[in-house]
């Protein structure tokens, strides 16, 4: 699995980037302070899957980016090493993001548009780059 020191490096990274302080971050992904910004930032907080989704359109950059996969190749890699359940969740969030798109154009739901889901010959899901 991939380390996951990249990731919150990348958040601190695109936070200080996009000008925000780590209370407005905090403010706009649902934490009560700072300090547990800080934490994350530093690694001692994991996120789970969901979170990793907020920060992530939080900051403007796609889930793999975030992560330190900007290259398609990595991107499909990184999706095909991740749990089954975390797969599955994934999944579920490109169809609710490709469902926000459609009707509200919005770009939560346009991080995931290179995406393409296909179910295989045994009933699983599979995600690949367009």
């Amino acid at each position: 699995m991939h380390d996951r020191k990249e990731l919150y490096e990348n958040i601190r990274k695109y936070r200080i980037e996009k000008g925000l302080s780590q209370s407005e971050l905090a403010e706009m992904t649902g934490y009560a302070s700072n300090s547990m910004i800080a934490q994350i930032e530093s690694g001692i907080i994991d996120l789970p899957c969901s979170k990793v989704i907020l920060f992530a359109n939080t900051l403007g950059v796609s889930v793999p980016v975030l992560m330190g996969y900007p290259d398609q190749k990595k991107i499909h890699a990184a999706f095909e090493s991740l749990p089954p359940s975390w797969q599955s969740y994934m999944y579920q969030q490109l169809q609710f993001a490709r469902i926000n798109a459609d009707e509200e154009k919005k770009n939560s739901g346009l991080l995931f548009s290179k995406y393409k889901i296909i179910r295989t010959s045994e009933g699983n899901d599979h995600v690949e780059i367009k």
